[in-house]
Parts: structure tokens; C-alpha cells; sequence
């Protein structure tokens, strides 16, 4: 059995309550049954690894794989999946840094995947971003994986060699944050065209909303998006600590909240709600959420052992009481990665709106 971490579960100051807990952490091969021991959390299994750059844990998301819901890991170069026992199968790419090649999954090579998530036929988009290409994988074995967009590619766009992140709406469009040059770029349906949707430039022609507001709506860094209830495309400007959003119909650009910590993560549900991480330092963690309406509420705070959360998912299709979430943590003590979901009790001041 490995080691017990310990860490607090807190209210804010307008819904306080304090919890001591304890989680179990296991590796692919000593696994146990891990449960917070609060009333208020439990968290159904977490997986760790080590800080190589190959074994980083980058992204996860849920989605059916083989025909079951699945959790879906990256790990750099890599794509795998998650067994609810703790250990993780690898169905795409390689550990070795570097390459690029189409194919069955454990044959395709990928260098630096960078996001991922899955369109309306169930393929796997996956952001590819050293090799500056979007590529998408089927989620049934053999897992095989092909070229979208990108640099030689049969849809051919140029895109910066760093940070790529993407999202697909309900009518199975892909829209493509090239992050490092704040361009939007969208593929239509049919997968036959590609297109700038929204970049910097069009901020002024387009933004509609409060004058005050604006100098936080400029287009830099656009390291999230996400689509929301088929109208809006959601987008964390990371350099101007901005959540903004842009009408798929006619490019309306609006600033919805700022002033978020720098490297905030966020996941929506299917309502369109939005669930918000920010890293505050010290191993300070708050969990927010953010209505469809624009109302914001504070849901809990995690304090723990210097860690930061690098990603987070909602388990369930919708935000619900409890809410269950999955998390990839960084020890920055002990230089662990690791993966837990957890349920948290939203309490009798929780409303669904």
C-alpha cells in the first residue's frame, strides 16, 4: 500500500464548514480502493506518475471508448486509458519524444498533444501542436489515427508550433484556439473546409457590451474554448485573466468575467454551466461555478501539500448535488502527477438554475 496524503476541504467565508480528509494515492500497480473520509468528498480512484516529460499527465477527458464511458489521459506524446483499478492502458502514440505518423493507434506518432475532445460521430480530435497539425483518432480498436488540418495536411492551415486547444459545437463543427497567435480557426461539418471564425483584429468590429469592461476583452492567449448551449463559444483569455465569449452566429464579442487567476482550468456541462479551478499558490485551490445567467457561486476551497490542479472534467453530464469531478493534481513537493475524481456535497445553499 503506498503512502496517505492528507489535505482540507473548506467553505468560503459565506458557507463555512471545515473538514479534515484523507485520500488513498496508488500507482498502475498497487492499487486499493481510495475514499476521502469527509462527509462531504470521496474520491473513486486516482492514479500518479512521475515527472519525466514523457509520463506527464497534460489532459483527460470522458468519453466512450469501445463502446464504455471511459476517462482518456495524455501524457505528452501519448493517449491512454484510464481502468477504474488504477492502472492505464496506452491505445495511442508512443513514449518515445517526438514523431509523427498516421495509423493504428500504438503505430501513429504524435508530438506534444496539447488538448483533446470528441466530435459528433465519436471520433477523438486530437491537437497535435509540435507537429503543428489537428489530428482525429476513432475510439474503437484498432484506434486508428488520421491527418485533419494543419502543416501538409489535406486541410491545410498554418499554425504555430506551440499551444493548440479545441472544441466542437452541436452541428459537429471543430473550432481550433492557435493559441500563440490568438487566431479561432473553425472546420466546417463535412471536415471539406477551414476557415479563420475569430481572431485579435476583430475584437473591435465585433465587441458588444460594457465600455468598462473592454480592455479586458482583448484576444491574447486564447488557452480554453468551449461551446455553450450551441450559441456561444467560450474563451479563457489567459494573459487577460478573461472569460469572454463570441456568437457562432453573428461574432457578438462580450466580456463575461475577469480577474481569474492565471492558470484557471475550466469544464462546462451539457446546460451550458461552467465549472471553474483557479490555482491560488501554497496549495490553495478554489472551485467556482458559473451559470448560464452570468452568476457566479463559490462551491469549496481545497488546501493541500503544494498542489496545483493542472485539469479539470465533470464526470457526469450535468452539474448536479453532488458534484462529481476529476481532477489532474501536481505535488510540487513530492514532483507527482496524479489523477483523482471526487464528489463534493454542495450543501443546502445550492440551487440549480
Amino acid at each position: 500500500m503506498s503512502k496517505i496524503e492528507s489535505g482540507v476541504l473548506v467553505k468560503n467565508s459565506r458557507d463555512r464548514y471545515k473538514t479534515n480528509q484523507e485520500y488513498s494515492v496508488f500507482s498502475n500497480t498497487d492499487c486499493m480502493s481510495s475514499k476521502w473520509h469527509a462527509e462531504t468528498t470521496e474520491a473513486a480512484y486516482c492514479a500518479e506518475t512521475d515527472e519525466k516529460e514523457c509520463d506527464r499527465i497534460r489532459v483527460l477527458r470522458y468519453c466512450t471508448v469501445d463502446g464504455v464511458e471511459s476517462m482518456l489521459t495524455v501524457m505528452r506524446d501519448s493517449i491512454w486509458l484510464e481502468e477504474k483499478s488504477g492502472g492505464r492502458v496506452m491505445i495511442a502514440g508512443s513514449q518515445t519524444e517526438g514523431g509523427f505518423g498516421d495509423g493504428p493507434g500504438l503505430v501513429a506518432r504524435f508530438w506534444a498533444i496539447t488538448d483533446i475532445c470528441v466530435d459528433g460521430n465519436n471520433k477523438l480530435i486530437i491537437c497535435d501542436s509540435l507537429n503543428r497539425r489537428v489530428r482525429m483518432m476513432d475510439l474503437t480498436f484498432p484506434y486508428q489515427v488520421v491527418t485533419l488540418c494543419g502543416r501538409f495536411a489535406p486541410l491545410y492551415v498554418d499554425l504555430s508550433a506551440m499551444t493548440l486547444k479545441v472544441c466542437v459545437d452541436d452541428d459537429n463543427n471543430i473550432y481550433i484556439s492557435d493559441v500563440d497567435s490568438n487566431v479561432i480557426h473553425k472546420i466546417d461539418s463535412k471536415r471539406e473546409k477551414i476557415e479563420p471564425f475569430f481572431d485579435s483584429s476583430m475584437v473591435e468590429k465585433f465587441y458588444h457590451g460594457a465600455e468598462g469592461l473592454k480592455q479586458y476583452g482583448v484576444l491574447k492567449s486564447p488557452n480554453t474554448i468551449m461551446i455553450q448551449n450551441n450559441e456561444n463559444l467560450i474563451i479563457f483569455n489567459e494573459s487577460q485573466k478573461s472569460l469572454c465569449q463570441v456568437s457562432l452566429h453573428d461574432k457578438r464579442y462580450s466580456v463575461l468575467k475577469y480577474g481569474f487567476e492565471f492558470d484557471s482550468t475550466f469544464a462546462m456541462d451539457k446546460n451550458g454551466d461552467i465549472i471553474v479551478c483557479e490555482n491560488q499558490g501554497g496549495g490553495d485551490v478554489a472551485f467556482h461555478i458559473i451559470f448560464r445567467n452570468g452568476e457566479q457561486i463559490h462551491i469549496a476551497d481545497k488546501t493541500g501539500p503544494e498542489i496545483s490542479v493542472i485539469q479539470v472534467a465533470i464526470q457526469q453530464h450535468y452539474i448536479s448535488d453532488p458534484l462529481c469531478l476529476a481532477t489532474i493534481e501536481y505535488e510540487q513537493d513530492l514532483r507527482k502527477y496524479k489523477i483523482v475524481q471526487s464528489k463534493i456535497s454542495l450543501g443546502s445553499n445550492w440551487k440549480s438554475l
